[in-house]
């Protein structure tokens, strides 16, 4: 290891590196190589560990302590292709030094900034983490004045995030409104023409969420072509072509699924898909990446490629992108949230396979039970309906042991034992269904949050009417009923309750963000909201009232049994609460 190294002198030999390859895999494992060799380091926790440790012992409150803690923090992206290496209570530390003692160029201060802003887009999955990164991100918007060249670029970054969090904790009214300060954004002059190829694609991924969530095949044939577009511009080893190519992959799948669902015919929805990439030319392209990056972009593609052989119905590929996933969990950590969905990925693919009768007959008991056991365990890990997997992961396992039960002889001893798990974890699963609508400040998206919680409750209600549990039953209707009211008071109940706990301050604070309206013109929202939208909430400060109530007893108002101890209603009761329902397999 060298006694000494020097951090400009590398900062400057990246950006040679940069500019001499542009960024390809090769480019990126060579930067990765480059960093740990001149730090005189085996792996990048090494390097962080080492680099941290230096500058604790320079002189606090100093310019070179400043100057140093800056340099770090643009250092740090390169340590991440190898290996995530997120401090955030040391980052804290050295964005306070950079900025209060680093120079004060705004230049050199911006590029310090937008640095760990990148990573924070491109690393941070925990919502605990990206709700800090988003306060941190806020607190550097303050020091650079709107239009200014690098408040574009921390706005860029703080919209992302928003983006971000907002998908992985179900806040569809701030997922639109981040997608819009991102659409707003492409056009600054302050991005270079690459950036901007790349920021395309960004945005089209992001309109594919809105386009398949809101059945709009229009929309999604718009970001079809705008992904296509990205990939013509870019070069053929580009370090992002793989994960842009992944997601063209998904959106022509989830363009074919709602053609399937318009048509009733996945026959005709899946005719003349392009064939996906094959499982070898995706490892070529990811091998020269360093492992960080490499284990990214292979759970992505292993997403896209199982969802394109599931809507084809091909065995073969749908195995082939399983493989993916489990090259993808070879190189994660088990408490990488990564981990966790690709876990989820692998799973689900198993029991699709024998659910939809896509493996071979003498395979699907095998495909049923590994799903099941990948699913369970991942249904632990993710521990309660605060999880954004936690509810679907759950849904998807009741289902499981449903179809399992259903192969079953009938009156027989696993038959009933399978049915009994299904219903007992459909019903547990359907508490995170209230934290989705709760999640939701627009009371369209929490309309529809618990239209489908709703479908969600009537199925597992199903389960229990053809099992004669009709207590159970009851439990499941009730709890689809209490969602769309949930939807439309929880204004006027959640203050009530923060109160009750003695959260005046948060409660107030509750009534001060209350929605606004803006005018709608009409159509279905306006419908649901007497001709306006509401913007309302932002989904951070719904976790943090969440937060409280679920350490409180009056959880079970909102989240809790919908059935009270003492209603103990007549099978004649579930039957007209039943009434309509299809009936049960």
């Amino acid at each position: 290891m060298p006694d000494t190294y020097d951090l400009e002198a590398l900062l400057w030999e990246i950006r040679v590196l940069a500019r001499e390859h542009g960024f390809d895999g090769r480019d990126a494992s060579r930067i990765s190589a480059l960093v740990l060799d001149r730090l005189g380091c085996a792996t990048a926790s090494e390097a962080y560990e080492r680099l941290y440790a230096d500058w604790r012992k320079l002189p606090v409150g100093t310019m070179p302590s400043g100057l140093r803690a800056g340099q770090i923090l643009r250092i740090l992206p390169m340590l991440h292709y190898d290996q995530p290496v997120t401090d955030l209570g040391r980052e804290d530390e050295l964005r306070r030094a950079a900025r209060e003692y680093g120079p004060a160029d705004e230049n050199w201060q911006g590029l310090t900034t937008a640095a760990s802003g990148w990573h924070g887009m491109q690393q941070i999955t925990d919502p605990a983490d990206l709700r800090a990164a988003l306060t941190r991100l806020e607190e550097d918007r303050s020091h650079h004045p709107p239009g200014s060249p690098m408040r574009d670029v921390v706005d860029w970054q703080y919209a992302g995030l928003r983006a971000h969090l907002a998908q992985t904790t179900g806040g569809e009214d701030e997922f639109d409104a981040a997608v819009a300060d991102l659409a707003r954004l492409t056009g600054s002059p302050v991005f270079d023409e690459q950036t901007r190829i790349l920021m395309a694609g960004q945005l089209a991924t992001l309109r594919m969420h809105q386009a398949v969530r809101d059945g709009d095949e229009a929309l999604l044939g718009e970001q079809i072509q705008a992904l296509e577009d990205v990939l013509a511009q870019l070069p053929p080893d580009h370090a992002d072509r793989l994960t842009m190519q992944s997601n063209l992959e998904a959106a022509t799948t989830g363009l074919a699924l709602l053609r399937a669902q318009r048509t009733g015919s996945f026959a005709t929805a899946v005719d003349g898909m392009p064939a996906g990439i094959p499982v070898q030319e995706v490892r070529r392209q990811t091998a020269a990446l360093p492992r960080n990056i490499r284990a990214h972009q292979l759970g992505e593609m292993g997403h896209s490629q199982v969802g394109r052989a599931l809507m084809t119905q091909d065995h073969q590929a749908a195995l082939d992108g399983m493989r993916l996933f489990e090259d993808a969990l070879e190189l994660l950590e088990p408490d990488d949230d990564r981990w966790l969905r690709n876990a989820g990925g692998l799973g689900t693919a198993h029991c699709a396979l024998a659910v939809l009768e896509i493996a071979p007959p003498h395979t699907r008991a095998h495909h049923l039970d590994q799903g099941i056991a990948w699913l369970r365990h991942l249904w632990r890990l993710t521990a309660g309906p605060h999880h954004s997997l936690w509810g679907v992961t759950g849904l998807s396992l009741a289902r499981a042991y449903r179809h399992r039960g259903d192969a079953q002889p009938r009156r027989s001893r696993a038959r009933r034992a399978n049915h009994d798990e299904a219903r007992r974890i459909g019903l547990e699963s359907l508490r995170a269904a209230s934290w989705s609508v709760l999640l939701q400040s627009g009371t369209a998206h929490a309309a529809a949050a618990a239209r489908l919680a709703g479908e969600q409750a009537a199925e597992v209600a199903r389960w229990c009417l053809a099992d004669g549990a009709h207590t159970e039953a009851v439990r499941a209707l009730d709890a689809g009923r209490a969602l769309a009211l949930h939807a439309a008071t929880v204004s006027a109940t959640v203050p009530d309750l923060l109160t009750a706990l003695g959260q005046a301050e948060l409660a107030d604070e509750w009534r001060q963000s209350g929605d606004t309206a803006t005018p709608e013109p009409g159509g279905e929202a306006a419908l649901l909201t007497g001709g306006f939208l509401s913007t309302g909430r932002s989904s951070r400060l719904r976790h943090r009232v969440l937060r409280a109530l679920a350490a409180s007893p009056l959880r079970e108002r909102l989240l809790g049994r919908t059935v009270p101890r003492g209603d103990r209603r007549s099978p004649a009761r579930a039957g007209r609460l039943g009434a309509g329902l299809p009936a049960a397999r």
